[in-house]
Formats: C-alpha cells, structure tokens, sequence
C-alpha cells in the first residue's frame, strides 16, 4: 500500500489539491491527481504488479479507505468494480455498506451505489429484501443509494420498487435525494420514457421542480434534437 501512496505523490500536481478538495466542500483532503493523470498512475503501477486476490483484495481496499487522501478512495473503489460483478461471496454487502457510510460524500455514493452494490445486487437479488430499510434510515448517503443502486439495470430495473422509493422520499427537502429521484427517473426514462412521463405527471405536486426537471431531462432533449 505504501507503495501505492508513494506512486500517487510523486505523480501529483500540488498546487491542483487545494482546488479539487474546495470543489468538494473540503470534505477531504487530496494530493492533486486529476482523473485522467490518477488512472494512468494506477495502470502503471498495476502493470508491475499482481492485483490483490480474495480476502488479500477487500484487505487493500480496507487500508486505501483509512487513508486521508480522495484519490486512495477513489482506488479502492475501482479496484472493485470488476471482482464484485464475479463474485460468489454472497455476504460481503454490510462491507461494501462498511465503505458507504465512512468518508462519505456524494462522489463515492454516486460510485459504489451503482457500480460497485448495484453490480452484486444484480448478482443477489434477494438481498434487495435490506434495500427497503435504506429508505427509512438517518444516514443521507443510505437514502439516496436506494435512489441510485438501479442506476445501470436498464430493462432490469424493478420499476415499482424504484416509483415506491420515489416517492417515500420525495416529501424531502434535501438537494441531494431530490437530485437523486431526477436522476433515477432521466436513466429509466432512456429505457422507457412513457413510463417516467406519465409517473412525473401523475405525481407532479408530490415531486419538486428539480426532480421534474432532472426526470424529463433526457426525453425533452430527444424531442428538440428529433
């Protein structure tokens, strides 16, 4: 790991850490490593080495999140991506649940929500049974990752459960479930837009501005570019 951290310092543009951690609300602290200069610096340093296997893996990505700096999250959040979508471990969601809830902000939310429970979710569907508890709890980032975990379903996505979702939390003030319910609603308005259209505009007084707006999004651009 430490090798890792080294890599990632001596890659890093300094004078670019304080504004990428101000455009975060200095939530964290970074080293200065746009994502494209990040991504290189990791295929590099993976290129010599053996990716972590099994238990060795989620062991890594336990000590990256323990580190102050973003772009350490940022790592351990790709490298698993890719096992996550094999994987036969049916037990890992309260880890993957572990790494939500610490160093949360929008940005790993909107990463491990999706790519990383909504993957093995598909891989075990009857753990979306605990999705349903998410909607009801204190912690923000929980709320809106019921929001946003069928981001990438497509024609998978349980369209029900995800209206029922919707609507729970639309009576919410908060900027980020709002602009998370438009969001949900834009991506499945892509597989079927008669639907989305005619949830928002059953809906409509239940639903804020911002989430119309976000949910309608795609469709009005389709409409002005067809």
């Amino acid at each position: 790991m430490l090798a890792l951290v080294s890599c990632f310092q001596q890659a890093a543009i300094k004078e670019k850490a304080a504004p990428m951690s101000a455009y975060m609300r200095n939530q964290f602290s970074f080293l200065g490593l746009p994502a494209p200069i990040r991504k290189t610096t990791q295929k590099v340093f993976w290129a010599k080495r053996q990716l972590p296997q099994g238990q060795d893996l989620f062991d890594f990505v336990q000590l990256l999140w323990a580190q102050d700096y973003r772009e350490l999250h940022y790592q351990a959040m790709e490298l698993l991506e890719k096992p996550l979508k094999k994987t036969e471990n049916a037990e890992l969601l309260p880890f993957l649940l572990q790494l939500l809830q610490g160093n949360s902000w929008w940005d790993s939310c909107d990463y491990i929500g999706p790519k990383l429970i909504g993957s093995y979710l598909q891989r075990f569907p009857a753990l979306k049974t605990e999705v349903k508890n998410w909607v009801q709890s204190e912690d923000l980032w929980l709320r809106r990752t019921a929001l946003l975990f069928q981001l990438r379903y497509k024609d998978k996505t349980d369209w029900p459960l995800l209206q029922e979702f919707i609507l729970e939390l639309a009576p919410e003030t908060d900027f980020f479930i709002r602009k998370a319910i438009g969001w949900s609603l834009r991506e499945y308005s892509k597989t079927d837009g008669p639907a989305v259209t005619t949830f928002i505009h059953t809906n409509e007084a239940k639903l804020s501005g911002l989430s119309r707006r976000e949910g309608l999004k795609w469709l009005k651009n389709q409409q002005k570019n067809g």
